[in-house]
């Protein structure tokens, strides 16, 4: 924990910071990508209801297509860390049966690389995808 007038903090306070800070861009880049998808369906519908048209121009295609990708990255970010700390707890859950492993152990330090990869991809795509929309939406405006 931080103290009061002081920026000591041990490796425990610094990965609950990072889990924090990960947790809620995850949180906010998924209802953002889901958002844009939503607006980009009220862009594309022609007509009036109860069945109108719809008509995705490119530009708002490619920015679907980025939206969708970066909902992927979402989803792998998820499964890639389930995979590999669930794959990782049964190899030493396997040793601790044998009587060859502590209850305590250390994890390989790469364990989470492929998590952070998808992260900052979902990341990187939520950025680009608004920036496209924003494009898109200038280029509309009279």
């Amino acid at each position: 924990t931080v103290t009061e007038n002081s920026n000591t903090v041990n490796l425990q306070d610094a990965d609950q910071n990072y889990r924090d800070y990960s947790g809620i861009a995850s949180t906010v880049g998924r209802q953002l990508c889901l958002a844009g998808i939503a607006f980009l369906w009220l862009l594309a519908l022609e007509g009036q209801a109860p069945s109108p048209k719809i008509r995705i121009p490119g530009d708002l295609l490619t920015i679907g297509i980025v939206l969708v990708v970066t909902l992927t990255f979402d989803f792998l970010q998820y499964v890639a860390g389930a995979a590999l700390w669930g794959g990782f707890r049964r190899r030493q859950e396997k040793r601790i049966d044998a009587g060859k492993g502590e209850l305590e152990f250390q994890a390989p330090g790469l364990i989470n690389l492929p998590a952070v990869i998808f992260f900052w991809l979902k990341i990187i795509g939520v950025l680009v995808s608004y920036v496209l929309l924003g494009i898109a939406l200038a280029s509309r405006i009279t």
